[in-house]
């Protein structure tokens, strides 16, 4: 725990020194890091657990479409929601097409679709954050606000759900995949995401738009802290079927970095849905 904790400060330390000097610049370098990182580590686990997928080239397909939704959500013409299914129709034909040309018809289910998995639900998800930045009427400040109110949000709910199971936990949430995670354990980690979602816009009011209203902190928190605990046991769903505690060891304290982004797979889609259509 105490390693944990450490690792954790000075996680939020870079990301904040990043975003503080290169703004949406540093937010990009560190999506594209750990996207790359959660993306190798998940087939790693699907390969453990019979699949074959393309490693190399799902890698290299989901950096490059990290780059092009942030490159095309920049773009004057092409504004926020657009830019993903546009860096989409460039890249995933393009993968499609050399995974079937290497690849024996026989061996095809094997190969192609664990491929598309580690590619869709890592930087097909985390791409959002970078939308997050770019939604209409909403500054670049804001928007990279935005980006760490809904890291912070997730991320707290993984601390609550933690602290109140450990103390309180009795009732099993899911022990086909998580064996420690309760559902004492979840409500506490959903509650927790409502406080620091209405706490962060009142602590750094400049920097929120105007439109995160209190009712919108508080529904949204609720909504993240559930999907957080979701994309959580996805995370885990992985690690089990593969045999594994931790997606990696690069990380002290936490693991892989799959570890350290799985609450965060849908929360980022999640969030910029409900923001789009709210401010």
């Amino acid at each position: 725990m105490k390693q944990r904790v450490i690792t954790t400060i000075i996680l939020w330390l870079v990301i904040i020194a990043m975003l503080w000097v290169f703004r949406i610049y540093g937010g990009l370098a560190l999506i594209l890091i750990l996207s790359g990182l959660a993306q190798h580590e998940t087939y790693v686990l699907l390969s453990r657990s019979g699949r074959e997928p393309r490693t190399a080239a799902g890698v290299v397909a989901g950096c490059l479409f990290l780059v092009l939704v942030t490159v095309f959500s920049l773009c004057s013409n092409v504004i926020g929601a657009a830019a993903y299914p546009a860096a989409l129709g460039f890249i995933l034909p393009g993968l499609v097409a050399y995974v079937m040309i290497q690849t024996p018809v026989h061996q095809l289910s094997r190969v192609l679709f664990p491929t598309l998995t580690g590619f869709l639900i890592i930087p097909g998800c985390l791409s959002f954050f970078a939308l997050l930045s770019t939604i209409e009427g909403v500054s670049s400040s804001q928007g990279l606000f935005l980006a760490v109110w809904v890291v912070a949000v997730a991320k707290f709910s993984d601390v609550g759900a933690l602290l109140i199971g450990r103390r309180l936990g009795r009732r099993p949430l899911a022990p086909a995949y998580s064996p420690k995670k309760t559902v004492e354990g979840a409500i506490g980690g959903i509650a927790t995401s409502m406080l620091v979602a209405c706490l962060l816009p009142k602590l750094f009011g400049s920097l929120a738009p105007e439109g995160l209203s209190f009712l919108l902190c508080l529904v949204l928190g609720a909504l993240l802290g559930v999907t957080a605990i979701i994309s959580d046991l996805l995370g885990s769903a992985l690690k089990r079927i593969a045999n594994v505690k931790d997606s990696g060891s690069r990380i002290p304290g936490i693991g892989g970095g799959l570890d350290l982004v799985d609450s965060l797979l849908f929360t980022g889609p999640l969030a910029f849905s409900i923001l789009t259509l709210s401010l």
